[in-house]
């Protein structure tokens, strides 16, 4: 996994985890924070 300039200029430099994941999708636009909101009446 590539660490971005911005992780790197507060000291993050390298990731470790020992387990495999769920092989989500990491959030990268305004769109995908978009919210509906449902009333429950």
């Amino acid at each position: 996994m590539r660490v971005s300039k911005l992780e790197k200029s507060i000291g993050i430099e390298v990731y470790a985890t020992s387990s495999p994941g769920i092989g989500g999708v990491i959030r990268q636009s305004c769109e995908d924070f978009i919210v509906e909101e449902l009333l429950v009446n």
